[in-house]
């Protein structure tokens, strides 16, 4: 078998973040195969970007001394073992690799399907920034990042410099896509309290376009191609209300071939898995997501808890009760709390808001009690609709897995709702956008273990 530190290179399945916090820089390197972290500095950072399979040890070494980097063979030799140890080294068999992703656009040898938007509903941003200080993922294109180092040059010094801006999507190799370096837990071009440097320098076209149709998104599920939102943003509740604004589909043709080119649309696939046992058809799939909207009842995490552990034909109905689950979520609300510290500061949003999660969680669970009723039944009863019209029942594993944790998401922003934050905050008026949006952000399932065990709580009622 082929040494991986004989040229190393890192393996295209880890994504490597960069993280400015207080001054001091470090990059995240994280296995999407495992979620495995690891944490390293700009040196190390600097080496893997010399390492693109192409040198050995030493060459690796030359390349930096190059740079301006003096860095030992023997120090060299250590960190890419390390990391081949870690399996986060590419080998001869390992190919280029785009992330996973069941979007695209629509072919052009494919017929038009009809668009569904969400009936009445209108979305309106309010241009809080919550999005940039949530997402560990923003991604630019080659031309989207050329256009914002352009528009803001003093940004990281990224007119000279970018790689202490961007990083490859994944792996080592300049692909396409890269991801902005985040600076105190925001995005590198989120000037608090202004917003978007970008959009402030040259106008909203010249953001992202992930950025400027973010929380919406298209899934086709075969017959009808639906316009949805992402629950993970207050203005996304907020605009519930919103009386005035176009509604999502106002102004648009009625089928797909009037949406831009660049809109991503996730693909419902052929054959679904409702449960670990259990396949049906992208016909059936759409009977019973339709029917679990329209006959949900208003305790909607209830609903669809139980719905999630209804048996296939012929199994044994999985009794297991949500309190476990809530506890198995405090647990490892914990353990990223912990993973995290390692390189995020305290005080940004997402570690600041993450630390508030956790604790309620453990508030309520030494409590003993049950899940909460519902605080906000419409709110809810929304979000369902939202994410089963979107892409997010079929994100991960089995639909029925995917309605329990959407199910303990629902009843711990109750929970989060029960205890304020000392400090007020628009954020904290929408509990339901806050569990929804960091679950996304912290890769919470990945580290989610249904099953795990956990002792007694203080104070738990027996």
């Amino acid at each position: 078998m082929a040494d991986p530190t004989a040229r190393p290179e890192l393996h295209p399945a880890v994504a490597a973040r960069l993280h400015v916090s207080q001054g001091e820089a470090r990059v995240v390197l994280t296995d999407t195969r495992d979620g495995q972290e690891l944490v390293i500095g700009e040196r190390e950072w600097a080496a893997l970007r010399c390492a693109d399979s192409s040198r050995d040890i030493d060459g690796v070494r030359v390349a930096l001394q190059a740079r301006g980097r003096r860095v030992s063979s023997n120090d060299l030799g250590g960190f890419f073992a390390e990391l081949a140890r870690l399996g986060m080294l590419r080998g001869p068999e390992d190919e280029d690799a785009r992330p996973a992703s069941h979007a695209a656009p629509i072919g052009a040898d494919e017929a038009a399907r009809p668009l569904r938007g969400l009936a009445g509903y209108r979305f309106v941003c309010r241009g809080q920034g919550h999005c940039c200080e949530t997402y560990g993922s923003i991604i630019f294109t080659p031309e989207e990042e050329l256009r914002a180092r352009s528009a803001c040059p003093d940004i990281l010094d990224g007119d000279h410099s970018r790689e202490r801006l961007f990083a490859p999507e994944r792996g080592i190799r300049d692909l396409g896509a890269s991801c902005v370096a985040r600076v105190d837990g925001g995005c590198a071009y989120f000037i608090r309290p202004g917003g978007c440097a970008v959009h402030h320098a040259k106008g909203l076209d010249a953001k992202p376009k992930g950025c400027q149709f973010f929380p919406l998104v298209c899934a086709d599920d075969g017959e009808n191609i639906h316009l949805s939102v992402r629950p993970e943003c207050a203005c996304v509740f907020d605009s519930l209300t919103e009386t005035e604004a176009p509604t999502l589909l106002e102004g648009v043709l009625g089928d797909s071939s009037s949406l831009p080119a660049w809109v991503p649309i996730y693909r419902i696939p052929e054959r679904i898995a409702w449960t670990s046992a259990d396949e049906i058809s992208r016909a059936e799939f759409r009977q019973r997501r339709d029917a679990l909207v329209s006959q949900i009842d208003d305790d909607v995490a209830r609903s669809l808890w139980d719905t999630g552990k209804m048996p296939a034909s012929g199994d044994v109905r999985d009794a297991t009760a949500p309190e476990s689950g809530l506890v198995a979520l405090t647990d490892t609300l914990d353990g990223l709390l912990g993973r995290r510290g390692l390189w995020d500061a305290e005080g940004t949003y997402v570690m600041s808001t993450l630390r508030r999660w956790s604790e309620a969680m453990k508030k309520w669970v030494a409590t003993g009690d049950p899940p909460p009723p519902p605080i906000q039944p419409a709110e809810e009863r929304f979000a369902l609709r939202a994410l089963a019209y979107g892409d997010a029942l079929i994100r991960r594993g089995s639909v029925s897995e995917e309605l329990c944790r959407t199910a303990l998401l629902i009843w711990s922003a109750r929970i989060i709702g029960r205890y304020p934050a000392d400090h007020g905050s628009k954020r904290d008026e929408q509990p339901l956008a806050l569990s929804f949006s960091l679950a996304q952000a912290s890769g919470l399932w990945d580290h989610y273990a249904p099953t795990q065990k956990s002792g007694p709580r203080t104070g738990a009622k027996s």
